[in-house]
């Protein structure tokens, strides 16, 4: 089986960024990759994070990506923290440059998706199996 973490991510050039639209060729030549469009019933199962307030990759894309793979079902986890800066990485003081790159709240991020994790690879529960059966 098969997952992707996914922080912030740039899902479609049209949806905020770059913010100059006259660089998306600079990018990605002359062929406009939408990520949604790719979501097919075989994409990995997904965590997305990503902030509200993000002034470097507008969250739309993280709407964006989450409503495909709803539209595909495909599992998947998708936690939008209403604040915080892009670039956080783990948002703990360890992994921040800077206090702007601190912030307790998206830190649970990480928790979050190694609980995801777990649940997912999980072995079935036999004996929860057997009871149904």
């Amino acid at each position: 089986m098969n997952a992707q973490i996914l922080c912030y991510p740039v899902i479609d050039l049209c949806a905020g960024w770059p913010s100059d639209p006259e660089l998306i060729p600079a990018i990605c030549g002359e062929e406009l990759v939408r990520a949604q469009e790719l979501v097919s019933p075989v994409t990995p199962r997904t965590f997305v994070w990503h902030t509200a307030a993000d002034d470097g990759v507008p969250v739309r894309n993280t709407y964006a990506y989450a409503a495909a793979l709803a539209e595909a079902g495909v599992d998947h986890d998708c936690h939008v923290f209403h604040r915080g800066r892009h670039g956080l990485s783990l948002g703990t003081k360890q992994s921040a440059k800077n206090a702007t790159y601190e912030n307790s709240h998206v830190a649970h991020w990480l928790d979050l998706a190694i609980e995801w994790l777990e649940e997912g690879f999980a072995e079935p529960d036999s004996d929860s199996t057997s009871a149904e059966a």
